[in-house]
């Protein structure tokens, strides 16, 4: 099962997988954490996620695969860069506002910067905010 919620902050809509719990017992297992990093919308808060999520309703279904989620970011026009990617191409030389700056160690006269998301398996990709 699914329940689809929107976070208050930024206003991102998107599907947490619970699997049979109930309404409330999900209110329960999100009372109890202290934390929270799974909002699409890449903020992370040091408070109960019901604190800034508002549920919705339950619908059946599953959480997308990593190839759908690819796909689906591609039709958007998203070119994903991915953790390993990163790793083996790029150089970092810094953070700015919790976004990647550095450069690609092919081109290190051009220097990038980059935004991050997470796909539903919880794989980091990188993107670019700029075209």
């Amino acid at each position: 099962m699914m329940l689809n919620v929107e976070c208050k902050k930024c206003g991102t809509n998107f599907k947490l997988a619970i699997g049979e719990k109930t309404l409330e017992q999900t209110k329960e297992t999100l009372s109890k954490m202290t934390t929270f990093d799974f909002c699409p919308g890449n903020h992370i808060e040091l408070s109960s996620p019901l604190n800034y999520l508002i549920l919705k309703d339950i619908v059946k279904g599953n959480i997308q695969t990593e190839e759908e989620w690819l796909s689906d970011m591609k039709k958007k026009g998203y070119k994903l860069i991915s953790n390993d990617e990163i790793h083996s191409d790029y150089k970092c030389t810094g953070f700015s506002c919790g976004m990647f700056v550095g450069f690609k160690k092919d081109n290190p006269d051009k220097q990038v910067v980059l935004d991050h998301m997470r796909s539903p398996e919880g794989n980091r990709y990188y993107y670019s905010r700029v075209p």
